[in-house]
């Protein structure tokens, strides 16, 4: 090759750090809000199967009077679990890869909450534990384990039998979040907290606190009370910001990504996502669930400190290139 061909394409190469191509940013637009809410009755926790049905649990003013609802992903209703038979307040819910639905009922008998199982078509199975005291979020392993949180600050894990394995987070010790809310596992297996002292808590299966995510204030990458939680297919992480209304959306890395929803939420709680990449948010403060769809936009991003470099060394590669040829 000639020297003022490879001087040529060496700064064609040099101009491209200069000049990145654009990113692409994935964005989130208001798409649909449904759900019959109201009277009494508050949309929680959020999850979400492999055909995109929306499960929702309905807290009621009244005890003994909760539902678990479920909506096809376009809103339209398709029926209620568990009315007239339990559920004083659901709370956490979840499915495991049967289809099977676990929800733990927060207030039973004033006395001690519980955890309950359902079948694919809203049967009732079997009560798992009826131990757990004032029962919050709630997941499943891979194994089948659950996952509980409770009002006296910690987490217990049981066996798909209803034993209890172990427990961690407790105030007091040095694996603690603080006031757990919601709790979903990630795809490469790690369980996330929502604390509504404002942070996001990292967990491996044998209870240590791997790290936190996110801190308190109205900044971005802040909560002012952080409550549900969800992944997208790429394993970004998005948190529930109660009080300043909006989702926070962070990086696998813990990077502060973007917020969504502001000016269209109010006290969101509960977030899943459906197999489309749909964002779906129980809108607390209004009573409904909103959808958010996804789009792909360009960013141009900002020259590098490398590439400004380049740029301050291409007359250099000039003078080099009239000397070679």
């Amino acid at each position: 090759m000639k020297p003022g061909v490879t001087i040529l394409t060496l700064a064609a190469a040099l101009l491209t750090g200069i000049c990145p191509q654009n990113a692409m940013a994935q964005t989130y637009t208001f798409k649909n809000a449904f759900g019959d809410f109201g009277n009494g009755t508050t949309p929680c926790f959020l999850t979400s199967d492999k055909t995109g049905r929306i499960f929702v649990a309905d807290l009621t003013s009244t005890f003994d009077n909760g539902r678990i609802e479920v909506f096809n992903n376009d809103g339209t209703f398709v029926r209620n679990i568990g009315v007239g038979m339990f559920l004083g307040e659901p709370l956490g819910i979840t499915l495991d890869s049967q289809g099977n639905l676990y929800t733990t009922d927060y207030i039973h008998a004033i006395v001690n909450g519980r955890i309950m199982e359902f079948d694919s078509a809203g049967n009732f199975k079997r009560v798992v534990t009826s131990t757990k005291p004032l029962p919050y979020g709630l997941a499943l392993d891979k194994s089948g384990n659950i996952y509980v949180e409770d009002n006296f600050n910690r987490i217990q894990k049981f066996d798909n039998n209803g034993n209890l394995i172990t427990e961690f987070g407790i105030v007091g010790s040095n694996n603690v979040v603080g006031t757990t809310q919601d709790m979903k596992f990630d795809s490469k297996g790690s369980l996330y907290v929502t604390d509504c002292n404002n942070a996001l808590g990292e967990y491996n299966t044998n209870g240590t606190l791997l790290r936190t995510i996110g801190s308190g204030g109205s900044g971005n990458g802040q909560f002012n009370t952080a409550t549900g939680i969800a992944f997208d297919t790429i394993g970004n992480i998005y948190a529930s910001d109660f009080i300043n209304n909006r989702i926070v959306e962070f990086s696998n890395s813990g990077d502060f990504i973007q917020n969504i929803g502001i000016g269209e939420l109010k006290n969101p709680w509960g977030l899943t996502f459906d197999p489309r990449g749909n964002l779906f948010v129980a809108d607390r403060g209004n009573n409904r669930i909103v959808e958010f769809g996804t789009s792909l936009t360009s960013v141009a991003p900002e020259p590098s400190s490398s590439a400004l470099l380049t740029f301050a060394a291409l007359p250099l590669i000039g003078f080099i290139r009239r000397r070679k040829v």
